[in-house]
């Protein structure tokens, strides 16, 4: 299994963050079987909360995620999403991320 992460900071977001993660945690236990989802909230240098979702079909749930995410613009505001590689965390992708000067690698 691999770990799409995505990590929402609170003080970027428009709106309640809160229905954010509620939101992507239904879509990623809706989009590919054999999904575990965790949240874990932490503070280091701002708020941070992630939403950690391993899954062996990392590909359907990053095209279910990042439609969210586009089309969601306080959630785009406020997201940094990365998944594993093929050698696990040492060599991530960055899928999105809320500063668009950001170099953004594709999924596939």
């Amino acid at each position: 299994m691999k770990c799409l992460n995505i990590q929402l900071h609170p003080e970027l977001c428009s709106d309640d963050v809160e229905n954010h993660v509620a939101n992507l945690t239904a879509i990623a236990n809706a989009s590919a079987r054999e999904t575990k989802v965790s949240v874990d909230r932490d503070d280091d240098d701002g708020p941070y909360i992630n939403v950690n979702v391993y899954t062996d079909d990392i590909v359907t749930l990053w095209s279910a995620v990042s439609l969210v995410i586009t089309s969601t613009p306080s959630l785009a505001a406020a997201a940094i999403v990365c998944c594993e590689g093929d050698n696990g965390w040492d060599d991530y992708l960055l899928l999105h991320h809320f500063d668009g000067e950001e170099d953004i690698n594709r999924l596939l």
